[in-house]
């Protein structure tokens, strides 16, 4: 997003060879100096879009979340002038009868990821696509977590990996 501009006018004095001061204006533009600093923003109206997209493929029961990763532009005032997204990160809750059963878990895990590979990433916050895929698999009271970059889940889709062999790959550091 293009930033405002802040326009800041100085007055000074010009002496001619009669040594009479001429008044002269000068207009500088002066453009917001940033830190940037990592920040996250929540994306209903995607998760909206991703829970329906769910729903409709039967994965009901998979709960999703999305949330755009970048950097806040903090003015030396502290105010955040802009929220420049990068990627997005999505968040996946799959409950599950077994945690310690991986063969269920890639299988339940699979289609949901399949269904994130075919969303069109030009419709994605920031040039960077989907980042992260934060995952939990919960059995009662009990939870199972993992964290991966989309690219290595891309990949394994593409290998064509599934069940063990799918939760094995993406656990891997």
């Amino acid at each position: 997003p293009e930033q405002p501009s802040t326009t800041a006018t100085a007055t000074f004095s010009v002496l001619s060879a009669t040594h009479t001061p001429v008044q002269e204006a000068a207009t500088a533009v002066l453009e917001p100096s940033c830190a940037y600093i990592w920040a996250k923003a929540p994306l209903p109206e995607l998760t909206a879009q991703l829970e329906t997209l769910f729903r409709e493929a039967a994965l009901a029961d998979v709960g999703v979340r999305a949330e755009a990763f970048g950097e806040n532009c903090v003015l030396a005032d502290g105010r955040v002038e802009a929220f420049l997204p990068m990627v997005t990160d999505i968040f996946l809750s799959l409950p599950v009868e077994d945690l310690a059963d991986e063969e269920a878990l890639g299988l339940h895990l699979k289609p949901a990821l399949e269904l994130l590979a075919g969303f069109p990433a030009g419709s994605l916050p920031g040039s960077g696509g989907f980042g992260n895929v934060a995952i939990v698999f919960t059995a009662g009271d009990d939870a199972r977590q993992m964290l991966f970059p989309f690219e290595r889940a891309q990949q394994a889709l593409d290998d064509e990996m599934a069940g063990a062999h799918l939760i094995q790959s993406l656990s891997a550091p």
